[in-house]
């Protein structure tokens, strides 16, 4: 990985052990000119090494009482542990909230207009949508069996034994209950909208072949659905469905704008409607006073910690659908969430990190992540591996390549102490807190 060529600091919040660690790192080894210092205020740290002074902003003030020691001479890369004053910022008190995600529906108030991100045609007009609810996690289902306080009584027969059947039948929870598009309601998942078909202009839906063709009516879609169990296919972010369903037909499901043939989403056979993901579209409400623009780790991000939530897994294989008409094969990628909450600061402030929704940020919420590019057969044995805990999750090839870009730029941004731990690169991906 490359490495900072310039003098910089890096300053990442600990706040289990309510320490900010900073690293400096320096053209030349320090001498007797390199000093280092606090503001007055206690939230910056200042750097003089060679008549240049840096001054970085830290993600949280500094104890008033402490002294920084003087830096150890002769050293290129010099490392501090700063304690912490009494009051965290909000950006690391989260640990407990649920994973946030930019646009959810108390969010989404009067008309909203979504378009493609790529070249701004309007896929959803602003008096498309009525309402806006937020769905739940994909899990609901089986966290009603364990939590649910009034479960139904099996049903029995006329000799008074219990009919011995699908239980998820005789429940409005079960796995086999899903939410469905309706006209004139958007639907919000963390990654997603979804849309009754009826809703969206300018979509087409792309064959395996390449070739678009205008996506389908509510009705057409729903004449599709001859069987549920045998047609579900997941896509974005769902969990591995059975080898049998996946096959050549998954890249009949791709959304793209009709205008700029930019992939915006993928067709949801089992709810009946579109799927349009949130990095690829932008959305304008009556309220917003401007247009934010959210990196993509902001989507992933959410849904990763969401996983790790609901499953208690950290480890996660992320590749693409698999398709016959792929000519090259996109990374497959090991991921493994270390450290969901911290909150980062760079001097110089680098140009992906320095802002974040449209907005200046001194400190960005980040999450670390351990990341490597595996091949198809180390996929395959991690799978199998029963003492390794890894979900296998699917995203749109597009997303797998940019996430991978996006985890090695920001590890080149990193001091070359940090970038790598044991067998594993080091990365950093932008968290959403909410605004």
């Amino acid at each position: 990985m490359p490495s900072m060529t310039a003098n910089s600091i890096y300053a990442e919040l600990l706040s289990n052990i309510r320490q900010v660690s900073v690293i400096a790192v320096l053209q030349s080894p320090s001498n007797a000119s390199t000093a280092a210092r606090l503001s007055s205020d206690r939230d910056q740290f200042l750097l003089s090494h060679n008549g240049e002074t840096m001054t970085l902003f830290l993600p949280a003030k500094i104890a008033p009482d402490f002294k920084i020691q003087a830096p150890v001479v002769g050293k290129a890369e010099i490392s501090w542990r700063l304690p912490l004053a009494a009051q965290l910022p909000n950006s690391s008190r989260d640990f407990s909230d649920a994973p946030a995600s930019p646009w959810p529906a108390s969010k989404l108030i009067g008309s909203v207009c979504i378009s493609c991100r790529n070249c701004g045609s309007v896929l959803v007009r602003p008096d498309s949508v009525k309402g806006w609810k937020d769905l739940p996690s994909e899990n609901w289902a089986e966290m009603m069996d364990f939590w649910h306080c009034h479960k139904p009584s099996a049903p029995t027969t006329d000799n008074g034994t219990t009919e011995h059947h699908d239980p998820n039948e005789s429940k409005a929870y079960g796995a086999n209950h899903r939410f469905t598009a309706s006209p004139g309601v958007g639907f919000v998942d963390l990654t997603y909208f979804l849309l009754s078909a009826e809703d969206c202009i300018g979509v087409s839906e792309v064959e395996h072949m390449g070739i678009k063709k205008e996506a389908k009516s509510a009705n057409a879609i729903n004449d599709l659905v001859t069987d549920t169990t045998a047609q579900d296919r997941h896509h974005l972010g769902l969990q591995m469905p059975p080898e049998d369903t996946l096959n050549s037909t998954q890249d009949m499901q791709t959304l793209s704008c009709q205008k700029c043939n930019h992939d915006i989403g993928a067709r949801d056979y089992l709810a009946f409607g579109n799927r349009l993901y949130k990095w690829s579209v932008s959305v304008v409400t009556n309220s917003a006073q401007s247009q934010p623009h959210y990196p993509l780790s902001n989507f992933i991000v959410a849904y990763l910690l969401s996983l790790i939530s609901a499953q208690a897994v950290q480890k996660f294989i992320l590749h693409g659908p698999k398709s016959k008409v792929m000519t090259e094969t996109p990374p497959i990628l090991y991921v493994w969430v270390f450290a969901p909450h911290l909150t980062v600061s760079f001097s110089p402030a680098s140009k992906s990190w320095s802002t974040l929704a449209g907005s200046k940020a001194r400190s960005v919420p980040a999450t670390k992540v351990f990341y490597n590019t595996i091949t198809v057969a180390e996929q395959d044995s991690l799978l199998e591996n029963t003492t390794l805990s890894a979900e296998e999750i699917v995203f749109p090839h597009s997303v797998i390549k940019e996430l991978h870009d996006t985890l090695r730029a920001s590890t080149a941004i990193l001091p070359p102490s940090a970038q790598r731990f044991r067998e594993w690169n080091v990365g950093l991906l932008q968290r959403y807190v909410g605004e």
